[in-house]
């Protein structure tokens, strides 16, 4: 099972953001896609999901175009995305915000199946389940994001920013998660403005700059490539004296 992007451009009215992407995501992969803030991370997530309408190239899934398909039959096919900023229900228990992560599920024993799983994965969001989700840490939040999520039970996950506001010690649990998620058999495309946690966490990567893909390479090649060091690792490419 493969998604595939060939030749997808995008954007918003008359300013388009996506140029020319190509990029695919094999199953069982952790892929990353790094850049700068407004280089188009998200629109390339929202475009996958049919939140939005391709204006040229193509999109394939499982070897299935779904270029215009719209988003909820996308959920139906097993691509779930997990937006940024969580987008969660505040004044909704956490148990109402997994309920409606898994409503082509309800009053199946399928959907008791990926509860049981997210609390597994998540034991803070069962001890918390009768919780307004408004109330929880900024962690808990992302957690219940991920879990509401995991409910349609996707064979791919889309991460848009996971890592974004968390204070350390949470972001090292939260990569934490995300390898277990692949671990479990889900394919992970992760967009992440935190680069040295996405590609440590990615066997691959692809670095965006203005709506065009400017490199793709291994995780840890990325890691060790001097453009990538100095403009997204904060790492110098000049020995000290």
């Amino acid at each position: 099972m493969m998604l595939k992007l060939d030749g997808v451009s995008c954007g918003y009215g008359n300013v388009q953001v996506l140029w020319d992407i190509s990029l695919e995501v094999r199953d069982r992969e952790i892929v990353t896609i790094i850049g700068p803030n407004g280089a188009g991370k998200t629109t390339i997530l929202r475009t996958i999901s049919g939140l939005m309408k391709p204006s040229a190239g193509t999109i394939e899934f499982d070897g299935k175009v779904i270029s215009g398909v719209p988003a909820h039959k996308i959920v139906d096919m097993g691509i779930s995305q997990i937006p940024g900023g969580r987008r969660l229900f505040p004044l909704m228990t956490v148990m109402e915000n997994l309920d409606l992560g898994g409503y082509r599920w309800r009053k199946t024993p399928t959907f008791d199946e990926a509860l049981v799983e997210v609390f597994q994965l998540f034991p803070r969001l069962e001890e918390r389940k009768d919780q307004q989700a408004g109330s929880l840490s900024g962690g808990e939040q992302q957690m219940l994001a991920i879990g509401r999520g995991l409910m349609s039970r996707p064979k791919y996950l889309l991460l848009d920013e996971p890592s974004l506001g968390l204070a350390p010690l949470i972001i090292k649990e939260i990569g934490n998660i995300i390898t277990t998620i692949r671990q479990r058999g889900t394919t992970i495309l992760l967009v992440e403005q935190n680069a040295n946690l996405a590609l440590k966490l990615s066997d691959r990567g692809y670095v965006l700059e203005t709506g065009r893909i400017v490199l793709h390479d291994e995780g840890k090649n990325l890691r060790d490539n001097p453009m990538v060091k100095k403009s997204y690792l904060g790492e110098s490419t000049v020995e000290e004296a």
